[in-house]
């Protein structure tokens, strides 16, 4: 089984337990008190036990300064900014006065650097393609984080292939030479034999089918691949679709049922517990000023005896930012809940609205455009400064750029001006209105 070559042979890449044992003693208790000197020009800022990181990163991850003051919160911030890249088994920061001014002192202890990647027991897949999963390589700082999650990557790619018995562990006797050792037994790989689904009574297996990605294998066409996120994502788009039918309650689940005989081969079956499909009883609204209820309920589909599809509700969420973002209220927010009632398969759609401020248009920049010149956008644009913001024209503009054929892609992003800008603004209008 071919090897990653080494790092650096013979570089250390394991601590001396006495040097550990010594930095790990250092600290502020064993130097100037920290808050006597805090106020102080730093004269000088000392990096102690770096052997393989480079002095730079260091300088560069903390804030003290030579030519700075002294501040001891400063130096516990650096401190933990240090741990944070989890390159350093230890850092102890620590302060001395010297011709009244401050020396900063960071001591750290380096973890081991990974001296050899090895992965055995891989026959399906290479070892140069295992390594493509991992996000380190031989050179590395030595991160059991990292290597944790390489260990579950390597796993999740065997079992997206279809090898759901691959077990994947880490060699924890290597660690202490500097090694990275990950043993797999690949085991079978699962085939999908049937897909089946239970518990369905209001729509037809066909149609509940489109929406499931997972295929049972085929010869020649299909591998019937066994993959745990896919099976979860089409329990969950099985589910939704239930949900944007109006079964507001219902849940979906997967078994799996492999052959006594032969463990390799798999039936999939999807669990549907449908519940009741629910209709709104009633709509309530809550929280409008600008616009009565009765305008809000003009723009709605969810209206009194329609089916409750979560597909509708969303598009009626949708609708009623439109109605406020037609005249500048593009912050509003619009929050739909359903309230269940006491009939059987009835509901209230509740509709909570905060209406925030007002936007209006101040002045519209345009970026990007290398070729094209600004008038000609412009005209494309068709809002003004000092208008309302409005979402409406703001998306017809959108698209009217993007169709023009000129662009790949027009967005239209409002940016926030600051009370001290608008007061600004202001002040030069009345300025420039004076002067004309």
């Amino acid at each position: 089984m071919p090897i990653r070559p080494p790092f650096r042979p013979g570089s250390p890449f394991l601590l001396p337990a006495a040097l550990l044992l010594a930095l790990l003693a250092v600290g502020p208790a064993s130097a100037q008190d920290a808050s006597a000197v805090d106020g102080m020009l730093i004269v000088r800022v000392e990096i102690i036990g770096l052997s393989s990181i480079n002095e730079g990163f260091v300088r560069r991850t903390i804030k003290l300064r030579e030519g700075a003051r002294f501040q001891a919160r400063q130096l516990q911030d650096d401190v933990r900014e240090l741990l944070r890249t989890r390159k350093f088994l230890n850092v102890v920061g620590s302060s001395a006065v010297e011709d009244s001014q401050a020396v900063v002192r960071i001591t750290v202890a380096e973890k081991p650097v990974i001296l050899t990647l090895e992965i055995d027991g891989n026959k399906v897949f290479p070892d140069e393609e295992l390594f493509k999963e991992l996000g380190f390589a031989a050179g590395d700082i030595m991160d059991r984080y990292s290597i944790n999650k390489g260990r579950d990557d390597i796993r999740r790619r065997y079992r997206e292939s279809g090898y759901y018995y691959c077990e994947v562990s880490l060699l924890e006797s290597a660690l202490d030479e500097g090694r990275v050792v990950y043993e797999v037994v690949e085991g079978p790989r699962v085939r999908i034999r049937e897909i089946a689904l239970e518990g369905v009574r209001s729509f037809t297996d066909i149609r509940l089918r489109t929406r499931i990605r997972t295929k049972a294998w085929f010869p020649l066409l299909r591998t019937g691949a066994f993959d745990e996120e896919q099976a979860e994502r089409d329990a969950q788009d099985v589910q939704q679709f239930y949900r944007d039918e109006g079964f507001l309650d219902t849940r979906v689940g997967y078994r799996l049922d492999f052959d006594p005989i032969n463990r390799a081969d798999l039936r999939l079956a999807f669990v549907i517990e449908e519940g009741p499909r629910y209709r709104v009883e009633d709509i309530a609204i809550e929280g409008n000023e600008v616009f009565g209820s009765e305008r809000i309920r003009e723009v709605l589909r969810l209206t009194p005896g329609a089916i409750a599809r979560e597909a509708a509700r969303r598009e009626d969420a949708r609708r009623i930012a439109d109605l406020y973002g037609e005249v500048g209220y593009i912050d509003a927010r619009i929050e739909p809940n359903y309230d269940y009632l006491e009939t059987p398969g009835q509901v209230r759609v509740r509709w909570t609205i905060v209406e925030n401020r007002r936007s209006r248009l101040g002045r519209i920049t345009i970026r990007g455009n290398t070729i094209t010149r600004d008038e000609v956008i412009r005209r494309e644009l068709r809002f003004f400064p000092d208008e309302d913001f409005n979402i409406v024209k703001v998306r017809r503009a959108e698209r009217r750029l993007s169709e023009s054929g000129l662009f790949s892609k027009a967005v239209v992003t409002p940016s926030r001006k600051s009370a001290a800008d608008a007061k600004r603004s202001s002040k030069s209008k009345r300025g420039s209105r004076s002067t004309s």
